[in-house]
């Protein structure tokens, strides 16, 4: 049964493409260009999808990388519970002391 509906299938197509070819060619004679046009491979659904290219997976997995990486240092930040000024703490707590950063002086060695 299954080979009687897949020959029906195969018949019905070829018909179809047989019909398709003899539209054309009417339409061509009728319209006076007379141009001749023979398909030389038809159509035809893939058999299974193309994979994507090297680049385009390798801008994928970039994306998807800057994607995480961003969403990391996000999480990170909002973690984060070291005070570095007195804004850090949001005025939850009085401030008491503030030391200054440490920074390096020159200092002139007359010479």
């Amino acid at each position: 049964m299954t080979r009687a509906v897949t020959e029906a299938r195969q018949r019905l197509d070829q018909i179809e493409a047989q019909l398709f070819r003899a539209d054309i060619e009417v339409n061509s004679e009728s319209g006076g260009h007379g141009v001749q046009v023979s398909v030389i491979d038809p159509a035809f659904l893939p058999q299974r999808p193309v994979p994507p290219g090297t680049v385009t997976l390798g801008l994928i997995f970039l994306s998807a990388a800057a994607v995480l990486g961003a969403l990391l240092m996000l999480v990170r930040a909002t973690l984060d519970d070291r005070v570095f000024d007195a804004r850090d703490l949001g005025g939850a707590l009085l401030v008491l002391a503030q030391v200054p950063r440490h920074r390096e002086r020159k200092h002139y060695v007359p010479g």
